[in-house]
């Protein structure tokens, strides 16, 4: 094979195997040659395209530009530009070409190459690398908590829109370049310095610190640095991603003050029965001193305005524990709901109207009628807050049944709804709108107890709350509470006074551990007549059960050692079925409901109590 034919064919393999496509035109601009590459980067067969102008395979917008460059090819100018070109089925495909001019022997221009590359897989990297930047871009601009860069020198490189809103800077140029140091609280900036020389040592952190902000406001926060190389290895920056702690540290604040509260619900109510006991012997001798008369009776009313306060404030501690005295009962939830609206239309404001909207043929439910009336007034005033311009509160109530996908165990149930017209919640305030502490009020306008409070009442009664709302529109409450088969609770009728002449002839078989309350108590009652059978503890009082069959009343104390009144009072219940009873405690706390004082019918006086409020009851519960 001569020389010629062997150049000619290596350019033949050249040409046909190329990874880049090859397009000759001639000098009228028709295809002369096209390499496969071509035919296989635009889906043509070569005969479809020989005799053919490039212009047939470019998009109209582009014809323009491309007869630019065929111009400066015909003046003998290589080119190199990007350019799309149209495919067979219709779609484009982005090239880079580099042409040519083709000059003969006597410099007569005859045409031109074209190198065409398919820059398909570039581009696609490029958009995926502008995609990426786009995307971490995206997501730390958009993080909600503060990213940011920090120089070896402790200079701010980049920081995210939350971080520039924690420190309360308007923009990134506002900052950048500023000492971190500087937003620091004195108190914490070596722990904060000794935190970035770990991180340049290639040490991952965390600290707590407090951060002051450009306009001074303190905020706590929690920072994880890490250490932040280039592609060499070398640190270049410290990465930190810091979160606002300042509300998780107030709800701590909150929690530890909570658990504060829980422990003086505890202290009083272990030291109320004491408390309580030495109270009631303090407003007996004072009463009784007090009836004696003489220059002594203006001390002794002192005295018992003393042990009244005092008393008081038992309560009071007993109530902000929340560890008073459940009085459920089988009620009505109409009249409850009547009731407050009364009182509702009068305290709420004239711009807020206020519906009732009640099914007269309601359900009876079981609970405690001052928490359900709790429940309707922390509702009614979360709506009125919510209706600063005015509004409209409705009260509604219906029977339901709960299936078994319901909020509840399937059955029948008494639904209260309350809603408001109001601005509404959004779906991150529904979330926790139950949760204790949480509130959208401002600071000193709400404990955020209100809902929780709700929440706490209504699972007590055995029930639930459902809340909807949509901000703008207004929010509803669905009160769901257990539906009772037995009869509404009606008050007894008041017994008739006590004749004053009547003289008392009764034994009371009087059980109490604390020896002043029990000389107080038999005092009491005998002075009314009454012969009274003293028990210091739970065996005395069963001794002196057998000796004395006559006994007609037994007075006891709820909680003492070994035996407690009512399993005294149903062992001596067993040979006297008509026995009747009146219980005493200190207590105000949750034993007294598991004893079952609370039972209809059963009868109950609170320590510390008077000398006429002893005697009533007694008088009563005998003249039954």
């Amino acid at each position: 094979m001569s020389a010629p034919e062997h150049d000619a064919q290596l350019y033949r393999i050249i040409f046909e195997t190329a990874n880049e496509g090859i397009w000759v035109v001639d000098a009228n601009e028709r295809t002369w040659l096209v390499n496969p590459k071509v035919t296989e980067l635009l889906g043509y067969d070569e005969e479809e395209m020989l005799g053919r102008s490039p212009f047939a395979f470019m998009e109209e917008a582009d014809l323009e530009t491309a007869a630019m460059h065929f111009e400066r090819l015909r003046q003998g100018v290589s080119q190199k530009f990007d350019l799309p070109l149209l495919r067979k089925n219709g779609t484009t495909i982005s090239t880079s070409i580099s042409t040519s001019p083709l000059i003969n022997e006597d410099g007569r221009y005859i045409g031109g190459l074209a190198m065409l590359t398919d820059l398909t897989d570039r581009l696609e990297a490029e958009e995926a690398l502008r995609h990426s930047e786009r995307t971490l871009r995206t997501t730390f601009d958009n993080e909600p908590d503060c990213v940011k860069l920090v120089a070896r020198n402790g200079s701010l490189l980049d920081m995210n829109a939350a971080g520039l809103s924690m420190i309360e800077a308007g923009s990134l140029d506002e900052v950048r370049g500023r000492s971190i140091v500087e937003l620091i609280a004195p108190e914490h900036r070596d722990a904060y310095r000794d935190l970035h020389e770990r991180v340049f040592r290639g040490e991952h952190c965390t600290l707590q610190f407090d951060l002051i902000g450009l306009k001074g406001t303190r905020r706590s926060m929690e920072t994880t640095a890490a250490p932040l190389p280039d592609d060499s290895g070398e640190i270049v920056a410290h990465l930190a991603v810091t979160r606002d702690v300042t509300a998780r540290r107030e709800l701590e604040e909150q929690l530890r003050q909570a658990q504060k509260m829980e422990s003086l619900g505890r202290i009083a109510g272990g030291v109320a029965h004491d408390f309580n006991n030495l109270l009631t012997a303090i407003i007996g001798y004072g009463e009784a001193i007090e009836r004696r008369g003489g220059d002594a009776a203006s001390d002794a009313q002192e005295i018992l305005r003393a042990a009244d306060r005092a008393g008081d404030l038992v309560r009071q501690l007993l109530a902000f524990s929340r560890r008073q005295i459940l009085e459920q009962r089988v009620l009505d939830l109409n009249v409850v709901i009547r009731d407050a609206v009364q009182m509702l239309r009068r305290t709420l404001g004239e711009h807020i109207d206020v519906v009732a909207a009640l099914d007269d043929d309601i359900r009876p439910v079981r609970a405690d009628p001052g928490q359900l009336q709790q429940v309707v007034v922390n509702l009614a005033v979360n709506a009125r807050d919510a209706m600063p311009n005015g509004g409209v509160l409705t009260f509604e109530t219906r029977n339901v049944l709960v299936g078994d996908d319901g909020p509840l165990p399937a059955g029948g149930y008494v639904q209260l709804i309350v809603a408001d017209t109001g601005a509404g919640m959004t779906e991150d305030v529904l979330e926790h709108a139950f949760e204790p502490f949480f509130t959208t009020k401002g600071a000193g306008e709400g404990t955020g107890l209100g809902l929780a409070t709700v929440h706490g009442i209504v699972s007590q009664s055995g029930g639930t709350v459902v809340v909807e709302s949509t901000p703008e529109l207004g929010t509803s409450f669905k009160v769901y509470l257990p539906a009772s088969d037995e009869p509404v609770t009606v008050d007894d009728e008041p017994m008739p006074a006590s004749s004053p002449e009547r003289d008392a002839c009764e034994t009371v078989l009087l059980v109490e551990d604390e020896e002043v309350v029990r000389g107080l108590v038999r005092e009491i009652l005998e002075r009314d007549g009454y012969t009274v059978v003293e028990a210091a503890n739970p065996e005395q009082a069963l001794a002196a059960s057998k000796d004395d069959p006559s006994i007609d009343l037994l007075v006891t104390d709820v909680v003492m050692p070994r035996m407690s009144g009512p399993e005294i009072a149903r062992a001596l219940s067993v040979a006297r079925e008509d026995l009747k009873v009146l219980y005493m405690s200190g207590y105000s706390d949750a034993i007294v409901v598991k004893q079952g004082l609370l039972e209809p019918g059963t009868a109950f006086i609170q320590k510390p109590f008077r000398a006429q409020e002893l005697t009533e009851k007694v008088r009563t519960l005998l003249e039954r």
